[in-house]
C-alpha cells in the first residue's frame, strides 16, 4: 500500500476571556461554554440559526457543510439546507464535528446569525459573528485524529492575544481515546511579544483517535480576545 499525507490546519478564536472564567478553550462559543465538547457517542446532529434570513431561500446562509467523524471515528461530511431558527437534521450522526462552513448564501453572501451545530441542546460548533460580520465558518481549536489514518504529526502552533496590560498562559493538550488530557507544551506571553509561534523541530506524534485542544489556563485581564491555530500532518495508507 502507498503511504500518503493529508495536511490539516485548525484555527480558533475566543473573543471574551475573563480572568475569573479560566481555563477556556479557544473556540468562538467559549464565552458561553468554556470547553469544546468531545462527545462519547455519535448522536442526531442538527443545524439552526439565530436569524430567520439563514434559510434555504433567504438572504443569509442557505446551506452549511459539516465535516466530522462517524460513530467509528471515520471521516464523513454532508451539506444541509438551513431552515432559519428551526432545526435542520443531518442525514448522518456525528461523534465529532471538526468544521462547519457556509456552502451557499443569498445576497448577504455570509451567515446573518449565529449558526449552531448541535447534539440536542449541546453546541458542538458555531459559525459565528464578530463585530456584526458573519464569519462563514467555525473557529475552534479542537480536533480528533480520524480512524482513516494511523497517526497525526503535530508540526507547530500559534497563539495570540490583545487588549491592554495582560499575561496569558496558553497550552496545547492531547488526550488518547482511553486516557487523560496531557499538556504537550505551555507558554506564557505578554503584550511585548503578544504572539507565540512555535514550530516543532521534530514533529510530535499524535496517535489515531486522540483528541487535541488549545486552551487558555490563565489570563490576568478581562475581555481578552485570543486566537490560536495548530498544524497536523495525517499519515495514512491507500
Amino acid at each position: 500500500m502507498a503511504a500518503f499525507i493529508t495536511a490539516v490546519e485548525k484555527f480558533g478564536y475566543n473573543g471574551d476571556i475573563d480572568s475569573a472564567d479560566n481555563p477556556q478553550d479557544v473556540w468562538i462559543y467559549g464565552p458561553t461554554v468554556n470547553d469544546i465538547p468531545f462527545p462519547e457517542a455519535a448522536a442526531v446532529t442538527t443545524v439552526l440559526s439565530s436569524e430567520a434570513g439563514d434559510t434555504s431561500d433567504g438572504s443569509g446562509a442557505r446551506s452549511v457543510t459539516i465535516e466530522g467523524l462517524d460513530s467509528n471515528y471515520y471521516e464523513q461530511s454532508e451539506t444541509i439546507d438551513l431552515a432559519g431558527s428551526a432545526a435542520a437534521t443531518a442525514v448522518s450522526q456525528y461523534i465529532r464535528v471538526h468544521r462547519a462552513y457556509v456552502a451557499t448564501a443569498g445576497s448577504a453572501t455570509l451567515n446573518e446569525g449565529n449558526i449552531d451545530v448541535k447534539h440536542s441542546s449541546t453546541v458542538l460548533a458555531r459559525i459565528g459573528i464578530v463585530n456584526g460580520e458573519g464569519l462563514g465558518q467555525t473557529l475552534q481549536c479542537g480536533y480528533t485524529v480520524p480512524a482513516d489514518y494511523w497517526e497525526g504529526n503535530l508540526k507547530g502552533w500559534v497563539m495570540s492575544a490583545g487588549r491592554g496590560t495582560w499575561e496569558i498562559v496558553g497550552v496545547i493538550q492531547v488526550r488518547p481515546q482511553v486516557g487523560a488530557w496531557r499538556t504537550l507544551e505551555l507558554h506564557i506571553f505578554q503584550p511585548a511579544g503578544g504572539m507565540m509561534i512555535h514550530e516543532e523541530p521534530h514533529h510530535i506524534v499524535i496517535p489515531r483517535l486522540s483528541d487535541i485542544r488549545m486552551r487558555v489556563l490563565e489570563s490576568t485581564a478581562n475581555n481578552m480576545s485570543v486566537s490560536a491555530a495548530f498544524d497536523l500532518d495525517l499519515m495514512g495508507n491507500d
